[in-house]
């Protein structure tokens, strides 16, 4: 069911969300169940947990359930990082960035602060610039 992968609406995007899910499902299935069953032959005694897409972290079982949760995990988790980094260095605006195959995602963070929001953008470097100065 659509609403247990996204429980908000439009339904639009609920369906796509379910059918990108179902889609993944089998690799990262196959993925996760071969890594946890390397790690408890190699006597791995932690539990593995799998970052998701909104900074958290689930198990193997519920990531196996909704795959879907950990598209862009990867950018989120630097920007924690980046985060934890800047205080650790006493740095107040931090710009993280994640370059993938086909893309690259800055974070900004004014006065460390990680904001967040359901919606992403492009931006030209002009733009970012203007965001940048009026957080400083």
């Amino acid at each position: 069911m659509s609403s247990n992968v996204l429980s908000r609406p439009p339904e639009y995007d609920r369906f796509n969300t379910a059918a990108l899910s179902g889609y993944i499902y089998p690799i990262c299935a196959a993925f996760l169940r071969t890594l946890d069953k390397r790690l408890k032959s190699a006597k791995y005694k932690g539990t593995l947990l799998i970052t998701t897409s909104n900074a958290g972290v689930t198990t193997v079982e519920q990531a196996i359930e909704q795959p879907v949760q950990m598209l862009s995990s990867g950018p989120t988790a630097g920007v924690l990082a980046g985060s934890f980094l800047g205080q650790l260095a006493n740095i107040k605006n931090i710009l993280t960035g994640d370059m993938g195959g086909t893309s690259y995602d800055v974070s900004v963070l004014p006065r460390g602060r990680i904001l967040t929001t359901n919606e992403s953008m492009m931006v030209t470097r002009k733009m970012l610039l203007v965001l940048w100065m009026s957080e400083v």
